[in-house]
């Protein structure tokens, strides 16, 4: 039951501010936000906080297209694979198959298979390990022809780069390991490449250094290329690998090899 009248209701309660000055208003938000904020309560809350934002999940891309993208990029319009099994051996890497040895002459495309899954994977990075500096200087020229990032890492590199090329002799010590390392950790690692792989098994340096780089144990791909590789030395690259499941290697037949890679 109310204890004034009707018109004092009409003159005090009816009026819903209009009458109020706008200096009035500005004065008191302000003196609001001071007590709010001494009493450490969170002015004016975006209406995010009450209602769930509708997050649109992004349309898948084709693997197919990315795949075509990059060869594109890498060698013009159309498609131009080598041979039927290049193309097989790009699409298992990007598959994520692992360890997969891919056996390719001297001319046969090894470098695609490097470059093209490396575009697809963007932005994350490839580590590629090779045996000797002037392989890895090669690889780099190559993409920096083909605009891909790349830098070759040496002790003391920090930044990263879509294709990162190390020498075996170097990526086996602490401060590279603890560098990939942190390339998983952060999400960013989408495989490891050993090239020239068949020094692995020949040479006894680098089957050494080898064995040291299986202890970063990174549950990434792991992809093996080479021109030299008897099929009798495929289960010694499992046990290398520490998988005993590895699948075929994919070959190209030497009366087949064409331009360079």
């Amino acid at each position: 039951m109310a204890v004034h009248s009707g018109k004092t209701g009409q003159l005090h309660y009816g009026r819903k501010g209009l009458r109020i000055a706008m200096e009035i208003v500005k004065a008191y938000r302000s003196v609001s936000n001071k007590s709010q904020c001494w009493l450490e309560m969170l002015q004016r809350p975006p209406r995010s906080m009450f209602v769930d934002e509708i997050v649109v999940p992004a349309a898948p891309v084709d693997k197919d297209i990315l795949i075509r993208d990059a060869l594109c990029r890498l060698h013009g319009d159309g498609d131009k694979w080598k041979c039927k099994k290049q193309k097989e051996a790009v699409y298992a890497i990007v598959d994520g198959i692992s360890p997969l040895v891919c056996v390719f002459p001297t001319g046969g495309g090894k470098t695609t298979l490097i470059m093209v899954p490396a575009i697809v994977n963007a932005p994350k990075t490839t580590i590629v390990v090779t045996p000797y500096i002037p392989l890895a200087d090669d690889l780099a020229k190559r993409c920096k022809v083909a605009k891909i990032s790349c830098l070759r890492w040496t002790p003391g590199t920090v930044q990263r780069a879509t294709i990162v090329l190390v020498v075996a002799d170097t990526g086996t010590s602490g401060e590279f390991q603890t560098y990939a390392r942190d390339l998983f950790t952060e999400g960013r690692l989408s495989g490891l490449y050993f090239d020239e792989a068949h020094t692995l098994l020949t040479e006894g340096h680098f089957r050494q250094k080898f064995k040291l780089f299986r202890r970063l144990c990174l549950p990434v791909p792991w992809t093996f290329l080479t021109a030299t590789f008897p099929i009798h030395w495929i289960p010694r690259i499992k046990v290398y690998s520490g998988r005993h499941d590895a699948p075929e290697p994919h070959k190209k037949s030497e009366a087949r090899a064409g331009a360079t890679e």
